[in-house]
């Protein structure tokens, strides 16, 4: 189960490679005491908001799960909205098929943003799917104004 201070910490690193310079300490201080005054629901930030709700509803993906991916049948018939989003790491292969790399400083990368409360219930089926090549954990990912911290597969090794 991932944490409060993790949840910060994917946020802190994304906002400011998204500033491309280091936060001034008040800043820091400000989103720590914002996170911990909030309910995790949705926090605004000058030009930014902040959705931290029902992460385990969302899953970003860039690969043979997408719109006319190989797989994609395995979440074509989830009652969901899709949507295209930004993420920033590294894109690479592992056996031939995309895999990611999630990293604060990397290049952004356009994916898909799948939103469904019938997500948490299909996990396990694409956990499997996945293999051990892959895990699954919580990154943030821009859509339009907004940082959403969703799930995704990142590839534990890729060329």
């Amino acid at each position: 189960m991932t944490t409060w201070d993790e949840v910060r910490g994917l946020v802190q690193a994304h906002l400011e490679a998204a500033r491309r310079r280091r936060p001034a300490i008040p800043a820091r201080l400000e989103l720590k005491k914002a996170l911990l005054l909030t309910k995790p629901s949705l926090l605004v930030l000058p030009r930014v908001q902040l959705v931290l709700s029902r992460p385990e509803e969302r899953l970003i993906v860039y690969g043979t799960l997408a719109p006319e991916g190989e797989y994609h049948h395995l979440l074509a018939d989830l009652p969901a909205t899709w949507e295209v989003c930004t993420i920033r790491g590294y894109m690479g292969t592992y056996r031939g098929y995309k895999a990611f790399q999630w990293h604060p400083g990397g290049p952004e990368h356009q994916a898909w943003l799948v939103t469904s409360p019938a997500l948490p219930e299909r996990c396990a089926r694409l956990d499997r799917f996945e293999g051990q090549a892959y895990r699954r954990r919580l990154i943030p990912a821009r859509l339009r104004t907004c940082l959403v911290i969703a799930q995704i597969y990142e590839a534990k090794r890729f060329v």
